[in-house]
């Protein structure tokens, strides 16, 4: 086990107390997370593991800890805000950032981050000259909606067809009913026919099992019944 030196137990204590005052400043806590993510920092507290610490010192699973490291990694590349945006309360939050973490190269996530503050800024100024138009705010939904038109997601369109499909699901077309059916029983046929092909296990079968048998023969009148309605 790595030796605990005073200097490292001392900077620790201060990571934690740093983190603890600043935890609605989500960059400068996941930059101190980062830190003391090292065994030489937790370990300086008596802790085996980062997950470890992070429950006992700030009641945060490793997922959380690891959200905020990764929020404040991204945060680090972005765009600042712009001093006018500023002015009226605008500032990167963990919200609008953590969408842009859905980007894998960190480059794609200040590209459309740029696009949307420029937007943003734009729309603003709109609303000054026009008090009938909503401006635009940083925030979560206004980043995720520039998120999701940047990978090609249409969520309208996805729920228009989700809706669709459940719709199908619930009251089949006749020919994508019986095309299925169809199919299943050509499997189940196929399945049964060693069955078929042995008296000896049809009637220890029906010796054994007379009522799943009696099942059998009713469903497959029905069927019989329903060929020979087509047939005609």
């Amino acid at each position: 086990m790595t030796a605990i030196v005073p200097t490292d137990r001392a900077r620790a204590l201060q990571l934690v107390a740093e983190i603890r005052q600043g935890l609605e400043e989500f960059y400068h806590t996941g930059v101190k997370l980062a830190q003391l993510n090292d065994p030489r920092m937790y370990r300086a507290l008596g802790y085996e593991t980062f997950e470890e610490c992070c429950k006992v010192e700030f009641d945060w699973t490793r997922q959380r800890a690891y959200q905020l490291i990764q929020a404040a990694e991204y945060r680090a590349i972005l765009p600042d805000v712009n001093p006018g945006l500023t002015s009226n309360g605008a500032t990167w939050t963990e919200k609008a950032v953590r969408e842009l973490t859905r980007f894998e190269d960190k480059r794609d996530a200040k590209r459309v981050a740029t696009k949307a503050l420029k937007a943003i800024e734009e729309s603003q100024k709109a609303a000054v000259k026009d008090p009938t138009i909503k401006p635009m705010r940083l925030s979560g939904p206004t980043m995720k909606k520039f998120v999701d038109a940047d990978m090609g997601i249409d969520h309208k369109k996805q729920a228009k067809e989700r809706r669709q499909k459940e719709e199908e699901d619930s009251h089949p077309k006749p020919e994508r009913f019986l095309d299925d059916m169809t199919g299943r029983l050509e499997a189940e046929i196929e399945l049964l026919q060693p069955l078929m092909d042995s008296d000896v296990e049809m009637k220890l079968l029906k010796k054994e099992h007379p009522g799943t048998v009696k099942r059998f023969i009713e469903v497959c009148s029905a069927l019989a019944d329903l060929v020979r309605r087509f047939g005609r």
